[in-house]
């Protein structure tokens, strides 16, 4: 019984004390086991770590993201440190840390990799510096602007363009295509830019001549009043407006010419052949002088009828060779000529000029037949200035002393005077008015007759 009861007791110590001492209840088992994946990884990135088990260093490992397994592992407290990472990427450890205690275990570690090298497929951006086209001049230097190059991975890449194409020569006008390429690290070829360059002829602005023919009315001679800034020098200066200094200018005009010593001149004297040849515009004033001696000598008070008709027949014969000359000498030029104006008011005459309504039809009979001579010419370049009609519409009232200096003032003690200083020329208005008319035959694209039937209207 004695033994019995011994045994029990010692059963019961043994029990008991299994119950209050795990050390007693397992013994160190040292067949844990940590299992490191990886995420993320592109098969170009890495990351080295180690394996801490309660701070201390167990094994250090170089993973590629392929799981590995830790085996044989005591109990206790589990991490890992990274301790390097491929250029490029950064990587994270979960969980932080695990515990094996008791019998065999098995934990879990996952190591995400992110970033790394992204494949580059987008290519250079070239921008052109400058103009394009650019546009030279013969004699040029020409300097290449150039061009910038970006990409989004590599950053500036201007200095690494390759400039190709053609040289450009700008002693010789033609045009000339330069072109700019360039590619990034990875290969990608920039889309290719091209720049054009025109070398060009220099412009010669062609010089334009313009030569003043005829009498004291364009040269601006009157009998005693001076001279007058002619209709011809105004309309030089008109032209100078548009041709500015590719304008050159002669007034060739002589006082006292009529229409045959114009021709005479042109047929004779080298100075007026080569400056029709070399005209573009010639502006005529012709005729006046045919008929004037039939009245100057009574200082415009009579008209020898026989002198008027004398001087009429010859111009016209003279005037159709005289345009006839011009032609020969130049086909191409252009040609404005004025009608001859009548000095004499048809109506309203002030005292002291009792005759002149009389002498007014005489001479209008000379003078229509001059401008029927002038309107007769048929050349696509040949225009007339009316200038009898535009001064005709003062005589119908009286005021044709308002353009020309024919009507000196009456009183009963200058009577004198006003006899023997009546003068046909223009005035200052007189010769504005003639100019006007000529700007605006020059700027009308109508043909010599609409010209003449406009200013008859």
């Amino acid at each position: 019984m004695r033994n019995r009861i011994l045994a029990f007791i010692i059963v019961f110590i043994f029990i008991f004390s299994m119950m209050i001492s795990p050390a007693f209840a397992a013994p160190p088992n040292p067949n844990h086991t940590i299992t490191v994946n990886g995420s993320g990884f592109d098969g170009t990135g890495n990351v080295d770590f180690n394996l801490l088990q309660d701070g201390k260093v167990v094994n250090s490992f170089s993973f590629d993201g392929t799981s590995v397994n830790f085996t044989n592992l005591n109990g206790g407290t589990y991490s890992i440190f990274i301790t390097s990472v491929t250029d490029g990427y950064e990587a994270s450890v979960s969980p932080e840390s695990v515990k094996l205690v008791g019998r065999e275990k098995s934990e879990t570690f996952t190591i995400t990799l992110s970033g790394g090298v992204v494949e580059d497929t987008e290519p250079p951006v070239i921008t052109l510096l400058g103009d394009n086209p650019m546009n030279l001049t013969v004699g040029d230097t020409f300097t290449d602007p150039g061009a910038t190059a970006v990409d989004n991975v590599d950053g500036d890449l201007t200095e690494s363009i390759v400039v190709g194409g053609d040289t450009v020569d700008t002693s010789t006008a033609g045009t000339y295509v330069i072109t700019y390429n360039v590619s990034d690290a990875a290969g990608n070829a920039a889309e290719e830019v091209t720049r054009t360059v025109n070398v060009e002829e220099p412009v010669v602005n062609p010089t334009i001549h313009y030569l003043a023919l005829g009498d004291s009315i364009a040269t601006g001679t009157t009998g005693i009043s001076g001279t007058m800034y002619t209709y011809a020098y105004q309309f030089r200066d008109y032209l100078g407006g548009i041709y500015g200094d590719n304008l050159t200018y002669n007034n060739l005009a002589v006082d006292g010419d009529d229409a045959g010593e114009l021709l005479y001149r042109l047929n004779n004297e080298s100075t007026y052949i080569t400056e029709v040849e070399n005209a573009d515009i010639i502006t005529l004033s012709i005729g006046g002088n045919n008929i004037m001696n039939a009245a100057r000598d009574s200082s415009f008070w009579e008209i020898d009828t026989a002198i008027a008709e004398a001087g009429t027949s010859a111009f016209e014969v003279d005037y159709p060779a005289l345009i006839a000359r011009i032609r020969q000498l130049n086909p191409d030029v252009e040609i404005i000529s004025m009608t001859l104006y009548n000095p004499y008011n048809s109506a309203s005459h002030p005292t002291g000029y009792p005759a002149d309504e009389q002498l007014h039809d005489i001479g209008q009979y000379y003078i229509g037949r001059i401008n029927d001579s002038i309107r007769s010419i048929s050349d696509v370049n040949y225009k007339i200035v009316d200038v009898h009609a535009s001064f005709y519409a003062y005589g119908e009232i009286g005021k044709m002393g308002d353009i020309t200096f024919f009507y000196p003032r009456y009183s009963w003690w200058t009577w004198w005077y006003m006899k023997l200083t009546r003068d046909p020329h223009p005035n200052q208005t007189g010769q504005d008015i003639i100019r006007d008319l000529f700007i605006e035959a020059y700027e009308s694209p109508l043909s010599y007759n609409t010209l003449d039937m406009k200013y008859l209207a």
